[in-house]
């Protein structure tokens, strides 16, 4: 069994360029600051992120690490958040090449 940890990923603008549009995400559908404040939301996020790392290190998991490769920009943005079509597309290829598929259907009834 392959159990994986992944990095969150965010874009964090300042809330008068994204309410003013000026920023480069395919829409601009939902403030960060509906969640929380620029400050405490970054830290949380970094802290949830270095977590997982020390996590999936510690019990031998995949680590995918997300943020690193999934640039910025209205390609796979709509938001500081939410990703576009190709977005979600890269997403998926980040995972897929960070598994090892040569594990994939190796589980015993133990792993389940």
């Amino acid at each position: 069994m392959q159990l994986v940890c992944q990095r969150l990923i965010f874009s964090w603008p300042s809330k008068e360029a994204f309410f003013a549009k000026k920023l480069d995400y395919a829409s601009h559908m939902c403030d960060a600051s509906t969640w929380a404040e620029a400050p405490n939301l970054s830290r949380t996020i970094d802290l949830h992120n270095e977590a997982a790392r020390r996590v999936a290190m510690r019990h031998g998991l995949t680590f995918i690490d997300q943020r690193a490769n999934m640039p910025d920009g209205k390609r796979y943005f709509n938001d500081p958040c939410h990703l576009t079509d190709e977005g979600c597309a890269r997403w998926v290829e980040n995972v897929m090449s960070g598994l090892d598929l040569s594990k994939i259907g190796t589980s015993t009834s133990r792993d389940r």
